[in-house]
């Protein structure tokens, strides 16, 4: 049996708000870098998200955003797939994440 990263069940439901608040001006996408494939697609299955999760094993795509130091890694990408912040750890709680949100949107 594999392990899932602990903070996850409580992240993802601070994602899925966030994802059905602005879903029309925001996508999320999951980037599994941390646990092992076969725990981490049964905790999916249990805890549906509500947007894609893409698996990562040798954390090449983490990298390439400028994660892998802290897990979890936020990464924000505009239209065009252009980062434009990061946040290292977790958040709180859903207001901290839609307060980034809204301030990413209104200065684009």
């Amino acid at each position: 049996m594999g392990v899932v990263v602990p903070t996850l069940p409580r992240r993802v439901p601070v994602l899925r708000a966030s994802g059905l608040q602005f879903e029309d001006r925001v996508a999320f996408i999951g980037l599994d870098a941390a646990d092992e494939r076969s725990a981490a697609e049964q905790f999916l299955r249990e805890v549906p998200p509500g947007f894609p999760s893409i698996f990562d094993p040798d954390s090449q795509a983490t990298r390439s955003l400028g994660g892998g130091r802290i897990s979890p890694t936020t990464f924000f990408l505009d239209a065009q797939g252009k980062q434009v912040d990061i946040r290292l750890g977790a958040y709180a709680n859903a207001g901290e994440l839609e307060q980034d949100i809204r301030q990413l949107l209104t200065t684009r």
